[in-house]
């Protein structure tokens, strides 16, 4: 490995080292510009213009939101539930 280096180093001269550290440039660079990027997004996703008025105190007509609708849902639940798993079929001893 060594023995590679300086074979590399004379045949190519002192300029191997600086390739070698403008890859690392570019890769700052690149990931410079890739954390800019992303936070201009960001700040541009945060709206101060704009005014939400949510009212979580509606009278909802919604069927969901009744108790016996549960209630009723959990009984064929339950009832289809026991049907499936007695099985029904009878079995010769």
């Amino acid at each position: 490995m060594v023995k590679e280096i300086e074979i590399c180093f004379l045949t190519h001269g002192w300029h191997i080292f600086l390739s070698l550290s403008l890859n690392l440039i570019m890769k700052k660079a690149y990931l410079s510009v890739i954390v800019v990027f992303f936070s201009a997004l960001m700040f541009a996703q945060e709206g101060t213009g704009t005014k939400i008025d949510v009212d979580i105190n509606k009278d909802s007509a919604a069927w969901y939101a009744s108790p016996w609708v549960w209630v009723v849902g959990a009984a064929v639940f339950i009832l289809l539930l026991v049907a499936l798993t007695r099985g029904g079929g009878r079995r010769a001893d």
